[in-house]
């Protein structure tokens, strides 16, 4: 496997894509992240995070995406929904297609079980300033987790930032 020039994160919501890019990024010489949520809501200051589920948000998302995505060395943190969301299928598509085309997909997931799965985001998202039905978050899972499994190139298992970027990195074989 020849190392990749960017690594694509991605997962369910509150599995730590941020966390864990910024993470990766550290410990690989050159390398930077793009947080495609943080630059999204550095574009677009204020928008409220129920508006994050229309097709305008992944349409700017995909701009963000197509902006950034022939930079070399990049850990990208993709939005929860930017490969898997049901609103936006065109959008979802591209966005798979060129990430495949330019670098490595890495699905995070806290437990290879999808209930154990759910407690850990559910006890994650509890902790932020807007709340997520438990429900909601659960049905969210059970559409998304096959679609996500689907699009992986890697999946990595675990809750430890740490030990989620050094698992990459020897999979990906970025040293």
């Amino acid at each position: 496997m020849t190392p990749p020039a960017r690594v694509f994160l991605f997962g369910p919501r509150a599995c730590g894509k941020s966390t864990v890019a910024k993470r990766l990024a550290a410990k690989l010489d050159g390398w930077t992240v793009l947080d495609i949520d943080q630059e999204y809501h550095t574009r677009f200051e204020g928008a409220p995070v129920s508006e994050q589920h229309d097709l305008p948000y992944y349409a700017a998302c995909r701009r963000i995406l197509l902006d950034n995505i022939k930079r070399e060395h990049v850990v990208f943190a993709l939005g929860g929904g930017d490969l898997v969301n049901s609103v936006a299928l065109d959008i979802r598509h591209a966005n798979l297609d060129d990430c495949r085309r330019h670098g490595t997909l890495v699905l995070l997931l806290p437990s290879r079980f999808t209930k154990r799965t759910l407690d850990i985001l559910f006890e994650r998202e509890s902790r932020r300033t807007y709340t997520i039905p438990k429900q909601f978050l659960r049905k969210e899972l059970e559409h998304r987790l096959p679609l996500m499994r689907e699009c992986a190139d890697l999946i990595v298992y675990g809750t430890a930032p740490d030990q989620l970027a050094h698992r990459i990195i020897q999979r990906c074989r970025l040293k």
